[in-house]
Formats: structure tokens, C-alpha cells, sequence
């Protein structure tokens, strides 16, 4: 989830400075909005993977499932 976060933030640094760099006099408002917009939309993914995750991986394994050889 951190990872995500990171990503969109250093994704929202490169592009302002990109529009500050090619753009004319006036600075270019940076999209706050839309960054946040997508930050929320990946904290809920990566939290719903997660819980799907730990999910399928409780199962319980009975006495008579595991093999004594």
C-alpha cells in the first residue's frame, strides 16, 4: 500500500516539474485533486487485495488431511 502511494507521489513531482520545466511563464497548477482521487482509489484496492488475500489463505487443515508417511 506504501509502495502505491509512493509511486503516485513521486509520479505527481515528475509531472508538475515537467510543466514547470515546458511551460510558460505561469506556473501550471499542479492536479491535487485528481492525484488524491487516484492515491484513495489505490489504498482501497491494495486494502481489498489484501483482505481477499487473507481470506483464501485461511483455511484450516484437519488432522486427517495431512499425510504421515
Amino acid at each position: 500500500m506504501l509502495g502505491c502511494l509512493l509511486a503516485i507521489a513521486c509520479g505527481l513531482l515528475a509531472g508538475a516539474t515537467y510543466l514547470d520545466l515546458v511551460g510558460d511563464e505561469t506556473p501550471a497548477p499542479v492536479p491535487v485533486r485528481q492525484t488524491a482521487t487516484l492515491a484513495g482509489i489505490a489504498v482501497a484496492c491494495s486494502l481489498a487485495i489484501a483482505g481477499l488475500t487473507v481470506v483464501a489463505t485461511n483455511s484450516r487443515i484437519a488432522p486427517d488431511q495431512i499425510r504421515a508417511e
